[in-house]
């Protein structure tokens, strides 16, 4: 049994679309004994929306992380981050980390988030596609590399995200070659870009969306840890309740891949083992 991973630096709360309070969040942390915990608002976003934090919330943002710290700093390392998105253009001053997605894009006239929900993952491929939901990819790849490349990102956001939905292969077969060759040659551009970049492994598409893994799919993280890649396991957790689900799958990572596996803490990132 392998020793347990007691961190999480994906999380959101009542800053943006999670369901928990920051210090809700911290006491289910506490009573886990984790050594670090990261906030995550989603970034502020140049359009209406229900997922993002509202620019006017930075301050109250900032000074509730700063209340949390010295009423609880000496028993866990708090971090202070951001999920920055792919349509956010600025990044706020005073972060401890940042983690870069995509999650929305505009193909032609269509504005939409590509975890929504599945109809309207749907709808795009068809509507902006014609059906072709590899062309969805590479979108979105071009985007994540573009992103990802930022000197400001710390950790990659969920590599895969467009696949949420994609239960039982639905939209498309996660080991086509063809989509493998997409993947495959985004990380790599990722990675020569940013050698010093670490990726997620997020669960956060297991407890809520039914995904039998994580993002990203086995056979890219397999590639990824050939390259040389460095990873941290996040639950990008909406709610307390969340804080440990998915974290079970570290029992079947890859032993290449947990030595590559890393630990946010307030000095830096640490190897897991």
């Amino acid at each position: 049994m392998r020793k347990e991973y007691l961190s999480c630096v994906h999380t959101h709360t009542e800053f943006c679309d999670g369901k928990s309070t920051m210090e809700q969040m911290l006491l289910a942390a506490l009573e886990m004994h984790y050594e670090s915990l990261g906030f995550s608002p989603h970034s502020p976003l140049p359009y209406e929306n229900d997922w993002a934090m509202k620019k006017e919330d930075l301050p109250a943002y900032f000074a509730e992380l700063a209340r949390l710290k010295r009423l609880y700093g000496r028993r866990i390392d708090l971090l202070c981050g951001i999920e920055w998105d792919e349509e956010t253009p600025d990044l706020p001053e005073g972060l401890d980390y940042v983690i870069g997605s995509v999650h929305s894009f505009r193909k032609g006239d269509i504005h939409f988030s590509v975890d929504y929900s599945k109809d309207l993952l749907a709808h795009v491929v068809k509507e902006g596609y014609d059906g072709d939901f590899l062309a969805l990819c590479a979108d979105y790849f071009e985007l994540l590399v573009a992103h990802g490349a930022k000197k400001q990102v710390d950790i990659l956001g969920h590599f895969d995200l467009f696949f949420k939905y994609n239960k039982d292969g639905c939209f498309l077969d996660e080991n086509d070659p063809r989509y493998l060759s997409l993947a495959c040659k985004a990380a790599d551009e990722l990675i020569l870009a940013r050698p010093d970049l670490y990726f997620e492994i997020n669960v956060g598409g297991m407890p809520r969306a039914g995904r039998p893994y994580p993002y990203p799919a086995p056979p890219v993280l397999a590639h990824l840890s050939k390259r040389g890649a460095r990873f941290v396991l996040t639950g990008d957790c909406h709610s307390d309740r969340q804080l440990r689900m998915g974290y079970a799958v570290l029992e079947s990572l890859p032993q290449e891949v947990i030595k590559r596996l890393f630990l946010l803490r307030k000095e830096g990132f640490a190897p897991f083992y």
